[in-house]
């Protein structure tokens, strides 16, 4: 993906320039994810838990440096 814009300076007056020429963008964001969570919860799709993470850390990188030093 791209954007195509023109950069302007990070102050009160653009923050407000802003807010105007988009009101309330992120409370309809806000609502739309919620309302996606409510079809969901209705269709019977339950929450899944994350499972709980090993405290050892193991990666990839880990396990070669062990290979090549049992050779």
């Amino acid at each position: 993906t791209s954007l195509i814009g023109n950069f302007s300076p990070l102050d009160s007056q653009s923050l407000r320039k802003a807010f105007w020429r988009h009101p309330l963008v992120t409370l309809k964001t806000i609502s739309l994810i919620h309302w996606q969570a409510f079809i969901l919860i209705i269709k019977g799709i339950r929450i899944i838990t994350k499972p709980l993470q090993k405290q050892e850390k193991i990666t990839t990188t880990d396990n070669i440096t062990r290979n090549m030093n049992k050779m």
